[in-house]
């Protein structure tokens, strides 16, 4: 972070010679703030409000996957694809998945589908997923490990149940 780019995406090797911005993808000092990073093939992803990002360390290979309502969050790499929850244009809470690339991002379920077609409990388990971060936040303030615990019991009982329901 400075004062004439705000908080942005940022590289180093440790040393303050080799501390250097990436890309200001806000230019001037309003802030991208670049959040939920992850490792994903040669780089990171990365959320910010409005956009889901990809970079290689360089500002040349610094690109927008996709524009979102809201911030992205939950970021994961599971078989070579990104996952994320992120809101829709409509503003249900949706996971999305990307190959790395503009054109291969794209929502794997919508919650506002799950309500539409009547299952609000079903909605409801899927939005409760994007309420883990802050658990887990809650958990360590509190020193309460066993409210994870509790969360992800409850969790695997109400996914259990919508799998035997509807049987995809």
């Amino acid at each position: 972070r400075d004062d004439a780019h705000g908080l942005e995406l940022w590289s180093s090797d440790g040393s303050r010679a080799g501390t250097r911005m990436v890309a200001d993808l806000r230019p001037g000092p309003r802030s991208s703030a670049p959040s939920s990073v992850v490792a994903y093939r040669d780089g990171v992803a990365f959320g910010t409000r409005g956009g889901l990002w990809y970079s290689d360390g360089t500002a040349r290979g610094t690109h927008r996957l996709a524009t979102v309502t809201g911030r992205p969050a939950e970021l994961a790499v599971a078989g070579g694809r990104l996952y994320y929850v992120a809101r829709t244009t409509s503003r249900d809470i949706a996971l999305w998945t990307s190959d790395g690339s503009a054109a291969g991002t794209r929502i794997v379920l919508d919650t506002g589908l799950l309500r539409d077609a009547g299952s609000d409990a079903d909605a409801g388990s899927i939005t409760e997923l994007t309420e883990f971060r802050d658990l887990i936040d809650n958990a360590a303030r509190e020193l309460a490990p066993h409210l994870i615990a509790f969360y992800l019991k409850d969790l695997a009982g109400e996914f259990h149940g919508w799998y035997n329901a509807e049987r995809m």
